[in-house]
């Protein structure tokens, strides 16, 4: 997956002014946050014909509908390791 927008560039400077201090913890837990709709959004993108119908571009995904979509995302991954975590337990 070749990531043109560097949508999954993750450094401990993340607001690039040399220091780290706590804006660079509140963008690496937003950057954490997103991850979903960064995912399906590069997955898009690589697709030439879908960006360009749906009008993608670098800052796609990383608005409050991306951080909806992401919540979204994240309870289904909840629900699933907690499902699977449940069947193992019963198994045992």
């Amino acid at each position: 997956m070749i990531d043109y927008c560097q949508r999954f560039h993750i450094v401990k400077d993340m607001n690039g002014d040399l220091l780290f201090s706590i804006s660079d913890v509140w963008l690496i837990i937003k950057f954490i946050w997103l991850l979903p709709a960064k995912a399906v959004v590069s997955l898009i993108e690589n697709n030439s014909k879908w960006a360009a119908f749906f009008e993608i571009d670098c800052s796609t995904g990383e608005s409050w509908g991306g951080g909806m979509f992401s919540l979204v995302g994240w309870i289904v991954i909840f629900v699933g390791i907690v499902a699977v975590l449940a069947e193992i337990a019963e198994s045992k």
